[in-house]
């Protein structure tokens, strides 16, 4: 168990370091997953919870409680109307939320 937490501790931080340029400051870091309450995802946010320890920033995990994407469109919308400064999330996440949101 620990060492899977090391494993998304490390993924989650190899996520942050490529997707961010270095010069920019991210103190808050919203980490978006397909569905929220799983297993999975739960141990997921324990690696975002050691993350945001260890880098010192406030990163979070949220997620729809079903794997439906006007839920995950309206998630990343809220979270860009609040200013954070970097959305993280697999990359079919966000391609069925931007999928989704250019069909309405």
């Amino acid at each position: 168990m620990k060492n899977v937490v090391k494993s998304i501790k490390f993924g989650i931080l190899s996520v942050f370091l490529t997707a961010l340029p270095l010069t920019v400051s991210a103190e808050e870091i919203a980490v978006v997953v397909k569905i929220d309450g799983i297993p999975w995802y739960n141990l997921h946010g324990q690696g975002v919870e050691q993350a945001s320890a260890d880098l010192g920033v406030n990163a979070f995990q949220v997620g729809p409680v079903d794997a439906d994407p006007a839920q995950q469109v309206k998630i990343i919308e809220d979270l860009i109307a609040r200013g954070v400064d970097a959305i993280a999330g697999h990359r079919q996440v966000v391609a069925a939320s931007l999928s989704f949101s250019r069909t309405d």
